[in-house]
């Protein structure tokens, strides 16, 4: 919309924050491209976010006490990853080399399900350490005052709802510049999310492969199968004939 419409518009009154909100769009714009400069850049690659803005919210200070916080707690969720690694993943996987070699696949999926349980522990430690300790500490330097990064991912009852909730960034990333662009040209919500989670598994395997050094098509596939599984939820919870699925 034309925001000089709204103010020149005696019958419509913009309050202090929509009017401060105006002006700094007005000055992004009047100033483009020349407010894009290299300390600019590298401000943007300080924040704790994906999606780049000239001007973020920002808070009036650096909180110091916070900032020693979110740094201890983020050492300590590292300090309890190693320990877990050292003492229970890294003696299982060893163990389980005898079981490839002789293929004792009983004995082998026997050590799968015994890893699972310190996994589980690493992911949610990682993930605390990362989307909280990490990204809060990045926000208190830079006083990034946006400090949803995660929500209630641990409550969602379809995959849908976990892939928006878990991972806030990421997340307004795709729909920023793959999502919502499709849609604007006219293709199906459908066809979107599926060229969504395409790119998702891409990105996925790139860096897992990378990491690994060895290329492999599984981190791709067990990312974009969550689309197929993801329509099939979405098919039972909107179909009447499994109005049961709701419950």
């Amino acid at each position: 919309y034309d925001g000089r419409r709204f103010i020149e518009n005696k019958n419509f009154k913009l309050d202090s924050n929509m009017l401060t909100l105006y002006k700094d769009i007005k000055e992004v714009i009047d100033n483009y491209p020349h407010n894009i400069t290299l300390s600019n850049l590298i401000s943007f690659l300080c924040m704790p976010c994906l999606c780049y803005q000239y001007k973020y919210p920002q808070t009036a200070s650096i909180r110091k006490k916070y900032v020693f916080w979110y740094l201890f707690q983020f050492l300590l969720c590292l300090f309890i990853y190693i320990l877990i690694s050292v003492q229970e993943t890294i003696p299982i996987i060893i163990n389980s080399f005898k079981y490839i070699d002789n293929k004792e696949y009983p004995n082998l999926f026997e050590r799968i399900l015994k890893l699972s349980i310190p996994n589980v522990y690493s992911w949610i430690i990682l993930f605390y350490a990362f989307f909280h300790c990490w990204m809060n500490l990045l926000a208190e330097l830079t006083r990034f005052a946006d400090r949803t990064f995660y929500k209630d991912w641990w409550n969602s009852l379809y995959l849908d709802e976990y892939w928006r909730k878990w991972n806030i960034p990421t997340h307004y990333w795709m729909m920023r510049h793959i999502y919502n662009p499709l849609r604007r040209r006219k293709f199906s919500k459908v066809f979107c999310v599926g060229v969504t989670f395409f790119v998702s598994g891409v990105v996925h395997e790139y860096v897992i492969s990378g990491g690994l050094g060895y290329f492999s098509v599984w981190a791709f596939l067990c990312m974009f199968l969550n689309f197929p599984v993801s329509l099939i939820q979405v098919y039972l919870r909107e179909s009447p004939k499994f109005s049961w699925c709701k419950n």
